[in-house]
Formats: structure tokens, sequence, C-alpha cells
């Protein structure tokens, strides 16, 4: 290799360190310009790491404590265990006292809790309570996720009252995707039959 080729190979070289120095002075520079928004970012980044930190572990010693709680109700139903429940685990506390109203047919404590902020314990409630009272009318207001048990109730009550034709129509309501579809069709074919005369009429 020629001294001239040496010389432009040190001279590239001496290129290269120069744009590495270059690069490594202008990124301190920009941080020293921005270190405090740096310091800031990861100071905030630190604090949510800390706060999730300590709400994951509250959360967790909660969950324990109303755990142990519901167990100790299991053996002694008292107000102040379940007032202790309804602090720690307000859905798990609502969940026991609905299981008690439908356990004794109790219409007035099923009628609170459909207003219920928990969707499936509000319309579980409002089935409920339609389904002691055998109010057809309020099964048939029944929608969402007892939707379809309330208009199979209906129909079950109006073929108790005669009413077949009114029965087959909300059967056939029920969507064929429905868990209860294949019930519906029993209750359709055996003992939602129209009679003769009803027919005509």
């Amino acid at each position: 290799m020629s001294i001239k080729q040496n010389l432009e190979t040190i001279k590239e070289e001496f290129k290269s360190d120069e744009k590495i120095f270059e690069s490594a002075f202008k990124i301190e520079r920009i941080f020293y310009r921005y270190k405090w928004i740096f310091i800031g970012i990861v100071a905030i980044l630190l604090i949510l790491w800390i706060y999730t930190s300590i709400k994951d572990m509250l959360e967790e010693k909660n969950a324990q404590q109303a755990s142990k709680i519901y167990a100790q109700l299991q053996q002694q139903d008292t107000p102040e265990l379940f007032e202790q429940l309804e602090k720690k685990a307000p859905n798990l506390a609502e969940f026991l006292r609905l299981r008690k109203a439908v356990q004794n047919g109790d219409e007035e404590a099923l009628q609170k809790l459909s207003n219920s902020k928990n969707s499936f314990i509000a319309e579980f409630a409002k089935y409920q309570n339609a389904m002691l009272k055998k109010d057809i009318n309020k099964l048939g207001l029944i929608n969402g996720q007892f939707g379809d048990l309330a208009k199979f109730e209906q129909a079950f009550l109006l073929i108790q009252d005669k009413k077949i034709a009114q029965a087959q129509e909300i059967l056939q309501a029920i969507p064929q995707n429905s868990s209860i579809k294949e019930l519906s069709k029993l209750l359709s074919h055996y003992g939602a039959q129209t009679p003769a005369k009803e027919k005509n009429q």
C-alpha cells in the first residue's frame, strides 16, 4: 500500500472519529439544554411505577381481607360482618344480598337491588322479582342478559292462562342464536299448540 493510500485511510478515520465526537457533543448539548425535562419524565415514570405497585398491593390486601370476611359470613351471618364486607367488596356484598333475597323470595329487597349500578345484579333482580310475582307485563319489559329467559317464562305463564297465540308470538321472537332457543321450540311444539278454534278466529 502506497504512502498516499495510507494517508487517505488515516484521513478517513479522522473524519469518522470527528463525526462521532461531533454527535456525542450534540447529544451532550441537547441533554444539558433539556436535562430538567428528562429528569421530570424519569421522575413521573418512577412515581407512576411506585403508585401502581402500592395500588396493586393494597388491592391484593383488600381482596384477601374480603375473602376472609366472606368465609366468616358463611359460618356466622351477622350485620357487623356484612357491613365490613360492604366496605371491602361492595359488589360481593350486593351479590350476597341478591342471593339471600332470591332464597327468601324477598320482593322488597329484589326491588331495591333492581336499581343496582351492577348491570348483572340489577337485571337478575328485575327478572327474579317479575318471576316471583308472575307478572307477565314486567317479564315483557326485561331485556339484556335475561331477556330471552323472561320471554320464555312470559310464554309459559300465557300458556297457563290459555293465551296460546300470544305465547307462540313471544316464543318466535326468541333469536335463533339464543341458548334457550331449543327449549322455546319444545315449549312451542308441546305446550303452545294453538287450538283449532283459536286458529279460526
